[in-house]
């Protein structure tokens, strides 16, 4: 394996810090005519690889460098994305073009970093995105190959997500936690509690908006209770009115009978 070649501004996290935000990238020899660079950027820095000698000129994204995460899952070190680099170099001495070679399986794993790549440099989440994927999608379907992955695949790794206790927070480097399943009758229904609980709190804290969204700012609770006590008194005094008009209709048919 060919040593490393250091760099002081590029070789460590805290020095590429320091470089200014600009297109143009940092460039490091390793070989006549093969070069390994940075290139910083307002979203987060790339490693790049350049090869100019005997005529043919060729650059390449080697992939993110681990400005913010650290190195794994497609975050590449300096040495790591060096020795991609020196990879990258070798194939097209070989008569290649550099290009990934088509009888290699493309897989879940390989898409996910050429996606990333491309997200650092035209989206903002990246942090998030990246730890959803190395949470969810890479160890389940890493290592698929894209032509073989079929929605029924899809669906299952969908529904053992959904089935999957919640993720606790983790210490980084240490083992993922979650979320202890309740195991008898009381815990069940003290968990289910909490939530009738949080539901319940929530809906008398959104009580306000709901009567000002039903009854309008004019007319409070209090006064449509007064209007529907109101509202019962007239029904009853409606039914008095009605039961003498049947008494004084008795005596006209007696009347008339006679």
């Amino acid at each position: 394996m060919a040593r490393t070649i250091r760099n002081p501004k590029l070789d460590t996290r805290s020095a590429r810090a320091k470089l200014a935000t600009r297109k143009a990238p940092y460039w490091t020899s390793i070989s006549p005519g093969c070069a390994f660079g940075y290139r910083k950027g307002a979203k987060g820095g790339t490693w790049l690889a350049k090869y100019v000698r005997d005529g043919v000129r060729k650059e390449t994204a080697i992939g993110p460098a681990d400005d913010a995460l650290d190195a794994g899952g497609g975050v590449l070190s300096f040495a790591k994305a060096q020795t991609d680099a020196r990879d990258w170099f070798q194939k097209i001495e070989q008569g290649g073009d550099g290009e990934p070679d088509a009888s290699e399986p493309y897989i879940v794993g390989k898409a996910l970093d050429d996606y990333m790549v491309w997200f650092r440099r035209h989206r903002k989440s990246v942090r998030d995105t990246e730890r959803a994927i190395e949470a969810h999608i890479r160890p389940a379907l890493g290592n698929v190959e894209i032509g073989k992955l079929s929605p029924a695949m899809i669906r299952d790794w969908h529904h053992k997500l959904a089935d999957r206790p919640a993720r606790l927070r983790t210490k980084c480097g240490s083992e993922q936690r979650y979320r202890r399943s309740p195991t008898d009758l009381n815990e069940k229904r003290a968990r289910k509690a909490t939530a009738k609980y949080a539901q319940r709190r929530k809906e008398l804290e959104n009580r306000p908006l709901i009567r000002a969204q039903a009854f309008g700012e004019s007319l409070n609770p209090d006064k449509l209770e007064r209007l529907a006590r109101y509202e019962v008194h007239l029904d009853r005094k409606f039914e008095r009115t009605l039961a003498l008009l049947i008494r004084l209709q008795d005596p006209r048919r007696d009347s008339g009978d006679d």
